[in-house]
This record gives C-alpha cells, structure tokens and sequence, in this order.
C-alpha cells in the first residue's frame, strides 16, 4: 500500500525522509493526482506514430545540438527538451523535485480549491524487481551491450529494422552526466516499456506499493517551503542551467523592474531609475 505522508515545512520533509532511513529516487508534480506515466501514454505515441516521430527528431537535432553518439542520451535529451518519451523524470535530490512541485501555480478542483502537490519517493531500485534484476538499477553506458534496447524506440536500437516489441514491465535506469541538465538536476529515470499503466499502479500490483510514497502539501505548506528555498539561494537557472533562466532569476529578484513574461520568455523589461 502507498503511503501518504502530508507535509507542513521544508523541515518536516527532511524529518520524515530520515524517519524512513531509505535511500529514494523523487519526483515532484504539481497535481497529486497525476499518475506515473511518461509522455508517450500521455500522447499515445506508439507503433508507427513513435519511429516516424523519433526519426523526425534524429534527422534534424543536429541543427541546434552537437552529434550524440549514444542512443540512451540522445533519448534523455528529447525527453528534457519536451519529446514524449517512455522515460519519466526523477532526481536522486530532494530539493530538485520539490523546485518542479513548486514550479507554476496550483491546479484548481472543480470547485476551484487548490489541489495539493506532490513529491514522489520511490526506493531506489526496487521497481527492478518486476525484471528479476533484484534491485540492480541499469546502467546505459554499457558500450555495445544491448542490455535494455527493448526499451528504446526502434529507430535508436543497435539492431537496425523496424521491431514494435518492447519489454512489459518499467525499468530503473541510469544515464551518464554528460548531459549538463541532467547533471544539474541529479536525474535518473523510469523507461515504459508495454504496459501503459502508472508505475504506482503496477508497483501495487506486484506488492510493491509500501517502496513508493508520495510527500504530500497543500498551498499554504507550498509557500513556506518555496521560502525556505529562497533562503538557501535555490534557482531555477540551478536547476535548468541555460541563460534564459538565469536572466529570468536576475530580473524577479530586482524589485526596480517590471518584468513581463510568457511562456518563459522576457518580453519586456523596463528600469525605473
């Protein structure tokens, strides 16, 4: 059974996390009902819709990014750059998941209350379980090994042809930091493999329900804790490491200026001295 833990303060956070005595990979969404699922469920990207999709992207990265020789990193770049993978986000850092728990205002009910954020925990490897690896997290950087290629898309598998089979169960798996954002961000990840369903729902099926736990906050406990962030000077340019952030991060915090933004990008900035 998932374990619901309501969280008041950044402190309280750190306090049941040592409580526990786990070691946790996180994730934090702005919606605690949002279930585990990747992009591509979301999307319903699959069979033909992936590969096209997928080459499409391959034929043209190169206009914007240097070559990626390999697949599984080339993999993780689409997904932080907004491709709906199989691959779901988490952070062997707290403090990243909660910035993405924070991150925009909250989604509204129907009745237009604030619905409560989350931080996932999952303990660290035990999805693995469910691929009789105990609980051995994948490594990508295996060289020409094809450990895990039935996870990829066909396109960025070592076997050249189209192939739509794909492993069942998700699989806990590590890139290399050769990735600046990904290092920023402490990232690992989740890959899909068939099964649709949300790694919270298939972890209750197989019995491992009691290795995942959602931290959970409402908006009052948001604010205090988004504070506490500020105080110990984390920014979004810490977590996203590009210079629109940090430009971003530098005009909020000038009370001399007005700043006017969509979709994350500076319009306008006007001095008042």
């Amino acid at each position: 059974m998932i374990r619901e833990i309501r969280i008041t303060s950044f402190e309280g956070l750190i306090s049941e996390m040592e409580s526990l005595g786990k070691e946790l990979w996180f994730r934090g969404v702005t919606n605690k009902n949002y279930s585990l699922i990747p992009g591509s469920v979301r999307f319903d990207l699959n069979g033909w819709k992936e590969v096209s999709a997928v080459l499409d992207f391959m034929a043209s990265y190169q206009n914007h990014h240097d070559y990626i020789e390999s697949n599984w990193e080339l993999y993780s770049l689409m997904q932080h750059y907004g491709f709906p993978t199989r691959l779901l986000d988490w952070s062997t850092s707290v403090i990243v998941a909660l910035y993405f728990a924070l991150d925009g205002d909250a989604d509204v009910d129907d009745a237009g209350s604030a619905i409560d954020r989350v931080v996932w925990g999952m303990t660290t490897g035990m999805l693995n379980n469910l691929n009789f690896l105990n609980r051995r997290v994948i490594p990508t950087a295996i060289g020409k090994a094809t450990t895990g290629e039935k996870y990829l898309p066909s396109p960025l598998r070592k076997k050249e042809g189209d192939d739509f089979e794909f492993e069942k169960n998700p699989l806990a798996v590590k890139m290399p930091f050769t990735n600046k954002r990904v290092s920023a961000q402490k990232g690992c990840f989740t890959i899909h493999g068939s099964n649709p369903k949300g790694i919270e729902e298939i972890m209750e099926e197989n019995g491992l329900g009691s290795e995942l736990i959602k931290f959970v906050f409402d908006e009052e406990a948001a604010m205090a804790i988004r504070k506490t962030l500020y105080k110990l000077d984390i920014n979004e340019d810490d977590i996203y490491q590009d210079l629109n952030s940090l430009s971003k991060r530098i005009v909020l915090v000038n009370p001399n200026w007005t700043l006017l933004v969509e979709n994350f990008q500076i319009l306008q900035v006007t001095d008042h001295h």
